[in-house]
């Protein structure tokens, strides 16, 4: 189901590509900024074909992927919390993920909250009510739980990191469109890397003047 309403909107995207094409704002826009926006676009508009079916390809292969995984990162994670529901009585409405990583590593409930009392971390304890309340049948169910949750875990991770894929496309296919427009008219293209050392984040940022 999750790759037939992918492609039924890979089309309809072609379609709504084919009809922006042909407008009056197209003519306006960069082929930078038409790669940057479509992957493959700029390079089309400069008639390079070859290099414009690649990145075509290419977004189509990412967003494909990203779909994949992300259809089977709910589905794992789908299965693990109705394993939890049947072998440690877990009430599996409004848990977050912290919730599963915890019931993964405890018994049950009591062990998870006598253990932080030790440490004097009140603020991490479970209320003592049915809502949150957990008790594995069986250590093996437990480390069966977990090892589904882990592999969920990492699907979505393979998710995080596809889309950043994505993204890495697009600003190479606007650099790619921007050197090759270079190649007939005189512009300068700039990246400049940021790293934020506070937030430990990173970000690059794309100019190009005509």
């Amino acid at each position: 189901m999750g790759t037939k309403i992918i492609t039924i909107l890979w089309v309809a995207g072609s379609a709504a590509f084919s009809q922006v094409e042909n407008s009056p704002t197209e003519s306006r826009l960069s082929p930078a900024v038409k790669s940057f926006l479509l992957p493959g676009w700029g390079e089309k508009a400069l008639e390079h074909p070859k290099r414009s079916t690649f990145f075509f390809l290419s977004e189509a292969s990412l967003w494909l992927s990203v779909a994949g995984t992300f259809i089977a990162s709910e589905a794992e994670e789908r299965k693990y919390t109705a394993y939890a529901a049947d072998h440690a009585g877990v009430d599996v409405n409004g848990k977050g993920h912290e919730f599963w990583v915890d019931i993964g590593n405890y018994s049950n409930r009591d062990a998870y909250n006598e253990e932080h009392l030790r440490f004097r971390e009140n603020d991490e304890l479970y209320s003592l009510d049915t809502e949150w309340n957990w008790s594995w049948d069986d250590a093996s169910h437990r480390s069966k739980f977990e090892g589904m949750r882990i592999r969920g875990d990492r699907l979505a991770k393979a998710t995080s990191f596809l889309v950043g894929g994505v993204v890495l496309n697009h600003v190479i296919s606007a650099i790619d469109a921007a050197y090759l427009q270079n190649i007939q008219k005189e512009s300068t293209v700039s990246i400049i890397p940021k790293v934020d050392l506070e937030t430990h984040s990173s970000s690059i940022s794309l100019s190009i003047r005509f």
